[in-house]
């Protein structure tokens, strides 16, 4: 992608040659790039999806979706806003990802459906008035009871607990 100022990739994960979770962390780790990447496969397993996400993704839509679905998750994620499927939601449900080893307070619940929609600690604060220091806490405890890495995951726990439609 030397030369290149690409604003989206769309990803497919299975590639030949190499694994697209790696394509993915190539270019997340490369500063020169501001490269937004929504990956696009036919793989629901919630570990890969994890991997994905970990890796950088900043939306995951299965290709079994119809283009509504490509074209909601391509805007989202143009707009800044991590985004998963349905479908990548209900894997999580199936397959884990995110366990509620604690209850997830009221607050939390908030700041979980705020961070889902796309908003900024800053702008959570505002909204909530509260400061974003802690905001960060809530978010972190919400991390770390439910085993989340990052805002995709939390979107498609937020999706999972009806909490944010992406529709």
């Amino acid at each position: 992608m030397r030369g290149l100022s690409p604003t989206l990739l769309v990803l497919d994960l299975e590639l030949p040659g190499k694994s697209g979770i790696e394509v993915a962390a190539a270019i997340k780790a490369d500063a020169s790039l501001a490269c937004k990447v929504l990956v696009l496969t036919g793989n629901l397993r919630a570990e890969t999806v994890s991997r994905a996400l970990a890796a950088g993704a900043d939306g995951y839509v299965v290709k079994s979706e119809d283009a509504d679905e490509l074209l909601r998750g391509v805007r989202a994620v143009l707009a800044g806003r991590a985004y998963v499927s349905r479908q990548i939601a209900g894997a999580f449900a199936a397959g884990g990802g995110a366990s509620a080893a604690a209850p997830v307070t009221p607050r939390e619940k908030e700041v979980l459906s705020l961070v889902a929609r796309g908003y900024g600690n800053a702008d959570i604060a505002g909204l909530l008035d509260i400061s974003v220091l802690t905001v960060r806490t809530h978010r972190q405890r919400l991390m770390e009871k439910l085993g989340l890495r990052n805002a995709a995951e939390i979107t498609a726990y937020a999706v999972r607990l009806g909490l944010f439609d992406p529709t």
